[in-house]
């Protein structure tokens, strides 16, 4: 009884095994760099979203601040000229007293307490005057017109910082998603390399297999730097 001889495995079926496992690996990678691409892209439409919404928000917000600031101001405004015409008026009258015209010196009295009255209703009106953080203290006579417009601004300037953040971070998201998208590109023409090496015979497809080694080698590099990428 003669023994069958063990069938040998030929250095190319070798080389097409290993081929055909690179490329099994390398078409799994492609799939997960299609997960990290779309993953990408779906936090930078987000990020996106919420940058634009917040800067409505804050145009909103310094709408509603102008509003408020005109006002405020425009109270003050009016209450320092109501002041100042009060006391000019005053200070004619005590003339006109020291003159000997006394009936002139009434009536000058007269429109100087109505400016007088309509100054201080006008204080009742404006947050500079009823609210303790910007009311005048002491000897001062004006609100604190510097820490209410600091206070104004302070919601908007984190709103501002909000936006920032998410303009930042969409743009950091959109970096990598057109990095994956660069790198699927690429391992495209390592697995065409791959098979050119199946079809080539002789010693050129161990060039194209190695070649396409190396570059499924510096893209997974590139992989891994992007995903880790800040």
């Amino acid at each position: 009884m003669e023994l069958e001889a063990p069938i040998e495995e030929s250095p190319r079926d070798r080389s097409q095994y290993v081929v055909t496992v690179l490329i099994l690996l390398v078409t799994i990678l492609g799939a997960v760099v299609a997960l990290l691409q779309t993953h990408a892209s779906a936090r930078e439409s987000r990020a996106s979203r919420e940058s634009l919404a917040t800067a409505a928000q804050m145009m909103g917000e310094l709408q509603r601040s102008s509003q408020r600031s005109t006002r405020e101001y425009g109270i003050v405004a009016d209450f320092t000229v109501h002041s100042m015409d009060s006391i000019a008026l005053q200070a004619t009258a005590l003339e006109l007293e020291g003159a000997g015209r006394s009936e002139e010196a009434a009536a000058y009295w007269e429109r100087a307490e109505t400016l007088e009255a309509e100054a201080q209703a006008l204080r009742s009106l404006a947050v500079l005057f009823t609210d303790p953080r910007y009311a005048p203290q002491g000897d001062d006579t004006m609100p604190d017109v510097e820490a209410y417009a600091a206070d104004q601004m302070a919601p908007i300037q984190e709103l501002l910082t909000q936006q920032n953040a998410a303009a930042d971070a969409a743009n950091r998201w959109g970096s990598k998603a057109d990095a994956y998208t660069s790198i699927i590109t690429i391992l495209a023409v390592s697995l065409f390399l791959y098979g050119l090496s199946l079809i080539i015979q002789g010693r050129l497809r161990y060039i194209f297999a190695l070649v396409g080694t190396a570059v499924a080698g510096m893209v997974l590099l590139w992989t891994a730097w992007t995903l880790l990428m800040v």
